[in-house]
């Protein structure tokens, strides 16, 4: 009788561990921010999507044929664990009418999915990252994956064009 104890215990126990919520949607207002917050059992991301009113000029005039444009994602911040991730504006420009955010912390990649447009027009841009920032972008309508968007981090050391001059030559020719 004591296996089956210890074996109730074990159960309840991954029972409460994995009460998390690994993948919770919002929806997106015309103008102003929305919060999408999501936990696994290992890790809590946040993405905070603001919008706003699109002007005529930054509209391509592909979109204007095919669609009304009203709004247009102005920022995404997305943190891991308290820490910002860094999200390059390329990743979030271009995003007409976003309807719904869904944090997706399943697996072993972390997704942020804005669904957006409307009937025909109708789209999904997929933001994948991990705890430092933005790995790729997939954009996506009725047909299928229209592009997709690899970023990398490059470091650059910051190395003075002309050698400083420290005083040894003067005095002298070269």
């Amino acid at each position: 009788m004591r296996p089956l104890i210890s074996a109730t215990a074990l159960v309840l126990g991954v029972a409460f561990r994995t009460s998390a919520t690994p993948v919770n949607t919002s929806s997106i207002p015309s103008i102003g921010s929305s919060t999408v917050t999501a936990d696994s059992s290992k890790t809590t991301a946040r993405a905070v999507i603001t919008t706003r009113q699109a002007t005529p000029p930054e509209v391509p005039a592909a979109y204007k044929m095919t669609m009304t444009v009203k709004n247009v994602v102005d920022v995404i911040d997305i943190t891991v664990d308290g820490h910002s991730v860094i999200v390059p504006a390329d990743a979030y420009c271009w995003i007409f009418n976003p309807n719904e955010a869904v944090l997706d912390l399943r697996g072993r990649r972390m997704t942020l999915s804005i669904r957006g447009g409307d009937g025909i027009n109708s789209y999904l841009v997929k933001l994948y990252f991990d705890s430092k920032r933005v790995t790729r972008k997939t954009v996506g309508g009725l047909a299928g994956i229209g592009s997709d968007t690899k970023y990398y981090l490059r470091v650059l050391e910051d190395v003075p064009a002309i050698e400083p001059d420290t005083g040894d030559t003067q005095g002298t020719r070269q």
